[in-house]
């Protein structure tokens, strides 16, 4: 495949300016990060759609707990352990005109779009067909309908979230990773923002009308950007033989589960993950405070904007001292800082006084989460072998799901056993659930922060690579 990009010996480019068979003078390596932020500013958008307004939707159909995580947490993460090492194994393997990552993006986008319409009609489609006469109850039909579209759109997502972040490690020049990826998050926060102050405030009365400008967004944003990046020239794949689905899967297990090493990261990586659990219900959580969707917004807006600030100058931390020395201090901060939102559980608050006092005891957590977002993918960059990138990413993605899906659901029922016991005040322990599962994530981090020294460290870490077996 060839590129538009200059000859070294003419243009000046050094070796920083390269990677894999792609070389980039200053302009066209500008131009590709472009259009790579762009992408993710589109992406941002649509992502920020469905997590913070598919709750209010099943809210307003009296869905219990437990189905809400099933919706938002244990289906994305049973698909997320199956499609998502597929996608990411057969992706690292792919050679076509297009490269081995944008393909993936590519074909899957108009299935993705026409999900997220559908998601957002859901209250309409169910009263149509209550209408008509096939079906009575209008909420069974809902959830129904909701559980369908969300799977659908589930899916096809992990084409693209599988293999849109190994895009970065194909085309961007390793030195420049770490600041590329800071503003790559200041993006992403930027356009949540803009999200929480100026949509949010009317999620509640305009599901319809969101759902179609995200897919509009998404469909024409990562189209343009498909079409303007371009990925290098590979070399062959892996050669394991002929291999059958089955071999294939084996090949993948041995490769990826079999050092030791790799399994203090994906501990790691696991334990976060089922730490953010109940972050689905954090709205809920400010609502039983007597603090509006309109405060919510305003707050959460304005803590992305509080984080924009900061990651670029933690992106710079993170390039100075190491990403995962960065983000070893920043885990272990933050396990302290979720416990701050006790005071709700230990404090009689008004509501009056409820927003102020949310600002502050959440608030205090933003340099630090601010910390670990600059910090996080480099760290899966430079601990995973950029040879099997892919792979890697998907093993970690597997066992991330798996603690998703299952803490996502636990999480619903605790809550909603909460409910019967503490009424009223069930989502105030929350920040008890955050801290626990941290602390846990925070001693495998350790543990693979001492491995990764004993292995070279900054100056001599050469990520340790499977062994192929001859064909």
């Amino acid at each position: 495949m060839k590129i538009l990009v200059t000859e070294p010996e003419k243009s000046g480019a050094g070796p920083e300016y390269r990677v894999g068979t792609l070389v980039y003078t200053l302009p066209t390596l500008l131009m590709t990060m472009v259009w790579l932020l762009w992408g993710d500013l589109c992406f941002s958008l649509m992502e920020s759609v469905f997590p913070a307004v598919v709750p209010l939707m099943l809210k307003q159909m009296d869905t219990p707990n437990w189905m809400v995580a099933l919706f938002l947490s244990t289906i994305p993460g049973l698909l997320n352990a199956t499609v998502c090492p597929f996608v990411s194994y057969w992706s690292d393997r792919h050679r076509s005109r297009l490269g081995r990552r944008i393909p993936f993006i590519l074909y899957t986008l108009p299935f993705l779009c026409l999900f997220l319409v559908l998601i957002g009609s859901v209250p309409r489609l169910a009263e149509f067909l209550v209408r008509q006469g096939w079906l009575k109850d209008s909420r069974m039909v809902a959830w129904v309908l909701m559980g369908l579209f969300v799977t659908g759109f589930q899916f096809f997502n992990m084409f693209v979230g599988s293999v849109y972040y190994y895009l970065f490690n194909d085309v961007v020049p390793s030195r420049f990773l770490g600041r590329f990826l800071a503003a790559f998050r200041v993006v992403g926060v930027l356009a949540g923002s803009g999200f929480y102050f100026f949509v949010f405030p009317i999620a509640e009365t305009r599901f319809l009308e969101i759902f179609l400008g995200a897919a509009l967004v998404y469909g024409i944003g990562f189209t343009l950007m498909c079409l303007f990046v371009k990925e290098g020239e590979y070399p062959p794949p892996p050669n394991h033989g002929k291999q059958s689905l089955w071999a294939g899967i084996g090949t993948f297990f041995r490769e990826s589960f079999g050092q030791s090493f790799y399994w203090q990261f994906y501990l790691f990586v696991a334990f976060w993950t089922a730490s953010n659990a109940g972050v689905v219900f954090v709205v809920f959580f400010a609502q039983s405070l007597g603090i509006s969707l309109a405060q919510f917004g305003q707050y959460t807006g304005a803590g992305a904007i509080v984080s924009a600030v900061l990651l670029l100058p933690c992106g710079f931390l993170s390039d100075r001292f190491h990403p995962l020395r960065t983000l070893l201090v920043a885990v272990l901060l933050m396990a302290g800082c979720s416990l701050l939102p006790l005071v709700f559980l230990f404090v009689t608050v008004s509501p009056e006084k409820a927003f102020p006092v949310w600002c502050v005891t959440f608030g205090a957590g933003l340099p630090v989460l601010a910390l670990f977002a600059a910090a996080e993918l480099p760290t899966y960059m430079s601990v995973l072998p950029r040879e099997r990138y892919g792979q890697f990413s998907a093993a970690t993605a597997m066992l991330k799901s798996v603690f998703a899906m299952t803490a996502g659901l636990l999480c619903g029922l605790l809550l909603d056993g909460l409910k019967m016991w503490d009424p009223g005040r069930a989502y105030f322990y929350l920040p008890l659930w955050s801290a626990s599962f941290q602390a846990v994530a925070a001693f495998f981090l350790w543990r693979l922060y001492r491995h990764w020294k004993a292995l070279g460290g900054v100056k001599g870490y050469v990520a340790p690579l499977p062994r192929v077996p001859s064909a």
